[in-house]
């Protein structure tokens, strides 16, 4: 059966990611959309772009915020990410 097309605003959660606890007891966050996307645009205008043909290898884990933005900048333009 055909479901409706639902993209996601701003608004909508992202994922939930666990802080470490490096500074207090861990908690839980959630990340809007509109955060990935403000993090992509503010390395857009310190001179950072995003290639098709960039192949990133990571060392950060993954629910790292800056991770986060990394791989979802090269998913957009179709770069690769090899995990370390």
């Amino acid at each position: 059966m055909p479901v409706d097309d639902n993209p996601p605003t701003p608004d909508s959660i992202l994922a939930f990611s666990y802080t470490s606890g490096t500074t207090g007891v861990p908690k839980g966050v959630l990340l809007l959309q509109r955060t990935i996307m403000a993090e992509l645009a503010a390395f857009t205008g310190v001179g950072l772009t995003i290639k098709p043909n960039d192949v990133v290898l990571s060392y950060l884990p993954y629910p790292h915020l800056f991770e986060r933005a990394i791989y979802s900048g090269l998913k957009t333009v179709g770069a690769s990410m090899g995990f370390f």
